[in-house]
């Protein structure tokens, strides 16, 4: 064999054991990429199935005759929290369970771990915070002192004392009269135990009582009763929704909280405020209170 050939053959080897290099290196990275990509697809996969999964529902225990924020009308459940509520459910992607049920019952139910939260222009008090978390405030509820429409004395707290008042002492009217009148000398409270404390005005039982100036037209028109509103605001409650202390629901409290938050940057607090109630119950700063 010349020299010429042995060249040509040996150059020939180069050449098949360089592809042959090239061919295996080629592979590796295909299998390397395909790897990757199962990889990849397969977290994706986990991702999708993951959002996917239903989260638990929200259940609300409310009341069904509180015009306007929860009440039943034409057989629908509807109102200002029952709207803020279906909103929440919509953002955070729950569902969202109703369960009508009086003020009382309401209490009962987060108590007894058959609730998460209550909906019912519920009052945040010294005494509630003891027993239940609340979330951040999105409604401000000024009250005035109401008495029947023949009075013409009344017109401010120191009108009604020596007078008969009738109140809730776990509400927002209890925690106005403790600080008002501490010793209870002043004015003889009658207690709310059940009922309507506008039935007690109404018959002449009672002297007073309180009423939410936003609503008195509302809940005056639909039960007919001869009564009105004098003076000023004397107080105004905040309203939130509360779930029971150390229930494990902290997670829960904080995601509803972050989307009142978002609905009262975006307006959408306001608008459902607006209406409902008729104005934006939403701004604190939109209340003027008797000095």
């Amino acid at each position: 064999m010349n020299k010429t050939l042995k060249r040509a053959l040996s150059l020939m080897f180069v050449v098949v054991m360089m592809a042959s290099m090239f061919a295996g290196c080629s592979a590796k990275e295909e299998t390397t990429t395909a790897a990757t990509a199962a990889t990849e697809a397969t977290t994706a996969a986990t991702e999708a199935t993951t959002a996917a999964e239903p989260k638990d529902p929200i259940i609300v225990a409310c009341g069904g005759d509180w015009l306007p924020y929860a009440f039943m009308e034409d057989d629908k459940l509807q109102g200002f929290d029952i709207d803020v509520w279906t909103e929440i459910g919509v953002r955070t992607g729950r569902e969202i369970k109703f369960e009508i049920i009086d003020m009382n019952g309401m209490f009962g139910m987060i108590d007894a771990d058959k609730a998460d939260f209550a909906a019912r222009q519920i009052t945040v008090t010294e005494a509630r915070k003891e027993k239940y978390d609340f979330t951040d405030i999105y409604a401000y509820s000024p009250y005035r002192i109401t008495v029947r429409n023949e009075v013409e004395d009344v017109t401010c707290m120191d009108d009604l004392i020596g007078k008969k008042m009738i109140y809730n002492p776990t509400s927002s009217s209890g925690q106005y009269l403790d600080s008002y009148d501490p010793d209870q000398t002043k004015i003889e409270r009658i207690t709310l135990d059940g009922g309507s404390a506008w039935e007690e005005l109404h018959l002449g039982r009672v002297d007073a009582t309180f009423t939410n100036y936003n609503i008195f037209e509302m809940q005056r028109a639909k039960g007919d009763y001869e009564v009105k509103q004098v003076g000023d605001p004397v107080f105004c409650e905040e309203n939130a929704y509360p779930c029971l202390k150390n229930s494990g629901r902290e997670e829960l409290l904080e995601e509803v909280n972050a989307v009142l938050k978002e609905m009262r940057a975006d307006g959408t607090l306001s608008e459902l405020s607006i209406k409902w109630v008729g104005a934006d119950v939403t701004d604190k700063d939109n209340i003027k209170i008797e000095d």
